[in-house]
């Protein structure tokens, strides 16, 4: 695997397992807390995770369509997009099938994200450095950029989502046990 692409490889997985420990040591009724009516528990902000990397992973292995190049508007947009998750604003998903269905246990998720992030390996393993500059991953915002500026994404991804947890771990009402 290219150097550049490993190292983001080895940055998402320790961002994801640093995003999981609070959720792995909560227990059932922390993980499934709501601090109000519609908004999400850790279990959903999990499951929205896992969702994002499970589509994207679908969509890179599908390509983009003939012809599709990484544009100077879409460098932008996804620096924008990379720019939000750095922060703390709330941000509509703009994607409904990464909703999550809130019917998953923990343990099925990180059973599938293990695989997500195998998949993606797989993926990245024999991309030359000319291929990992092409269009490959998409985001519903940001547009067609590379690999690795995906996989960038994944892990500013996981922090945004991260900051949310904290909120819902400090709401009025979360169970003590």
């Amino acid at each position: 695997m290219l150097p550049d692409l490993s190292h983001r490889l080895a940055m998402l997985d320790a961002v994801r397992e640093a995003f999981l420990a609070p959720v792995r040591t909560a227990t059932g009724s922390q993980r499934s807390f709501r601090s109000a009516p519609g908004s999400w528990s850790m279990l959903d902000v999990t499951e929205h995770l896992v969702l994002a990397e499970e589509k994207s992973l679908l969509g890179m292995l599908k390509g983009p369509p003939p012809g599709t190049t990484v544009t100077p508007v879409a460098r932008v947009r996804m620096a924008m997009v990379l720019l939000v998750m750095q922060t703390d604003l709330r941000v509509k998903v703009p994607v409904a099938r990464v909703l999550p269905t809130g019917s998953v246990t923990l343990a099925e998720l990180e059973a599938r994200w293990v695989e997500a992030r195998r998949g993606l390996e797989r993926y990245l393993e024999p991309l030359t450095t000319a291929e990992a500059r092409t269009a490959r991953f998409r985001h519903p915002i940001g547009g067609w950029v590379p690999v690795g500026t995906g996989v960038t994404f994944y892990a500013g991804h996981i922090r945004h989502h991260a900051r949310q947890v904290r909120r819902i771990r400090q709401a009025a009402g979360y169970p003590a046990s």
